[in-house]
């Protein structure tokens, strides 16, 4: 089973190393594609919707049949890739925008470009709504916060200048809260009635307190990825019995910790340090160039990593193949872009052949002017 697991890796795991290779433009064109699949999904999740339950469109078979689910089984899991999809959109739109708003007065470029912004965060909203995760609707809350901090660096770039940071905030939040209340108005009959039994279910709870009983009693050494739905049965109790089957803990730390055991817990708290580093390096002291449309793209990087950790304290949303394919491309969207594309560049420049030179032949010594022969 471990073997399987690592292998499982290994796609996310190149996937990281190729956008850490790419320089900033091809980091944004990846940005655009990731947005273009994240809207296929959403119209997919809208359609599933409107067939209702019995949809072809929902390829599995146990799954969320009320909800949309887009090419997943799991609603929460594609709140998350819907989540992640607005913040990428929005460094992509950022990026793509440079300078749009520098100018006063109306143009067709400044007009598309707020009517593809208003666009992206209407439809993400409106797909969360629909797919009626808890989660999903509590991450995406805290993303909007992320983008009404980054809302001066945001306007800067758009500007081509600094803005005011208060006020700049202020017409942000206003304009996301304004589409966060038409969302609501529009469809908040369906959303709301799922924090009628809380933020959180008792049976995740109670799955979490014996998964962490099962990994205290495994250490050191862990009981071996991919293992969980043999162990948790040894421990389960009556109060996890029912009809449903338990195929993950709702809680990613604890199972991994489970699975790991303290080697595990020593590559989450490495990671932790190198993630707690590039957060610092982009948000608290970031390089002095300036706003740069790499740095919002790293910022809303680093802001979907921190959503998607979060959401793994009450779901598995990195045990599906495209959720750690997601996590991996922006933490590699976090790293630094113009080291790499500068040793990119040296390594594919050709060097020009050294060229042997000849010697010159040897000059033969001449007589000094008014030397004669002797006699």
């Amino acid at each position: 089973m471990s073997g399987a697991a690592l292998q499982a890796v290994l796609p996310a795991l190149g996937l990281f190393l190729l956008v850490a290779l790419m320089d900033e433009e091809r980091r944004l064109q990846f940005a655009g594609w990731a947005v273009v699949f994240g809207f296929i999904a959403l119209f997919l999740g809208i359609l599933q919707v409107m067939q209702g339950p019995a949809s072809a469109l929902r390829f599995f078979e146990i799954s969320n049949r009320s909800e949309s689910v887009g090419f997943f089984a799991n609603r929460n899991h594609f709140a998350a890739q819907l989540y992640v999809t607005f913040l990428i959109g929005v460094a992509w739109l950022v990026g793509r925008g440079d300078g749009v708003l520098g100018h006063r007065g109306p143009s067709a470029p400044k007009v598309i470009w707020l009517a593809g912004a208003f666009c992206l965060g209407l439809l993400i909203m409106a797909g969360i709504a629909l797919a009626r995760s808890r989660a999903g609707i509590l991450l995406l809350l805290l993303g909007l916060a992320g983008v009404v901090v980054m809302a001066p660096l945001i306007l800067a770039v758009l500007r081509g200048r600094a803005a005011a940071p208060r006020r700049v905030r202020s017409l942000v939040l206003a304009v996301l809260v304004g589409l966060v209340l038409l969302v609501g108005q529009l469809g908040a009959d369906r959303f709301l009635g799922r924090f009628g039994g809380g933020l959180v279910d008792q049976m995740r709870a109670t799955l979490n307190e014996t998964t962490l009983q099962a990994a205290l009693e495994a250490l050191p050494f862990g009981t071996g990825l991919g293992t969980f739905t043999a162990v948790f049965p040894v421990y389960e109790g009556p109060a996890t019995l029912g009809p449903h089957y338990v195929n993950r803990a709702h809680d990613d730390w604890v199972e991994f910790f489970l699975e790991t055991g303290l080697a595990g817990g020593l590559l989450v708290a490495l990671f932790l340090v190198w993630f707690g580093s590039r957060v610092y390096r982009l948000w608290i002291a970031p390089d002095e160039k300036g706003a740069t449309r790499l740095l919002v793209l790293q910022q809303c990087a680093s802001l979907a990593v921190l959503l998607l950790m979060l959401h793994s304290f009450v779901d598995y949303p990195l045990r599906t193949a495209t959720m750690l394919a997601y996590f991996a491309a922006c933490c590699a969207l976090m790293t630094p872009a113009e080291a790499l594309a500068r040793a990119t560049r040296q390594a594919r420049t050709p060097t020009a052949p050294a060229v042997p030179t000849r010697a010159a032949p040897a000059r033969r010594p001449t007589r000094p002017p008014g030397a004669g022969a002797r006699t």
